[in-house]
């Protein structure tokens, strides 16, 4: 791995695309998905596929934006609007740059952890930038908050329901949805 060229994620901001308040850089946002996944890895009812499941999840939430030193910092929407081929060259060239080709690739059991981290992560982001008076990026908080919704049968699932305690919130977002938030987490 050339770590010298990683160091660039001290330096490419996130949120580029948009007015911020505070800006954050991709390295702050990994060390916060990797402390958000430590604690999700203990929370989520997942069965463990294999003995080194947390360590594993832990290193690929802090290893998750690494192609970024090379590629900067994408859009979520920009990515998920993208050819997924096109997106995937484009990862494959950034592994190349940074000498990692193949070493991000983990079970999709730990990118789904992992995902759910960096959505919260973001949610915790968005809540502060409004909480700091900028309204202007509500239909992405509206959105991350979409994504972080998980219901298991009748009941919010364990990570969604320490999420939104975590947020200290019950979102509006989720007024009009049939079921109510838990009462342990409305404040």
């Amino acid at each position: 791995m050339d770590l010298i060229k990683t160091r660039a994620l001290l330096n490419i901001r996130r949120f580029n695309f948009e007015r911020c308040n505070h800006y954050i850089s991709v390295a702050e946002h990994s060390f916060y998905v990797t402390l958000l996944t430590r604690e999700l890895v203990k929370i989520m009812d997942l069965r463990r596929p294999f003995p080194a499941y947390p360590d594993t999840c832990q290193d690929a939430a802090l290893l998750h934006d690494l192609t970024e030193a090379v590629l900067g910092d994408i859009p979520y929407l920009v990515r998920k609007s993208m050819d997924p081929k096109a997106l995937a060259d484009l990862e494959f060239l950034a592994e190349k740059e940074l000498d990692i080709v193949g070493q991000l690739a983990c079970p999709s059991s730990v990118l789904a952890v992992v995902a759910y981290a960096d959505a919260l992560e973001l949610a915790i982001y968005l809540k502060e930038e409004r909480e700091s008076g900028n309204e202007t990026l509500l239909d992405i908080e509206r959105e991350t908050w979409g994504r972080l919704v998980r219901i298991i049968g009748d009941d919010w699932a364990p990570e969604f329901v320490w999420a939104a305690g975590l947020l200290g919130e019950e979102p509006i977002y989720l007024q009009s949805m049939s079921k109510v938030m838990p009462n342990v987490i409305k404040h």
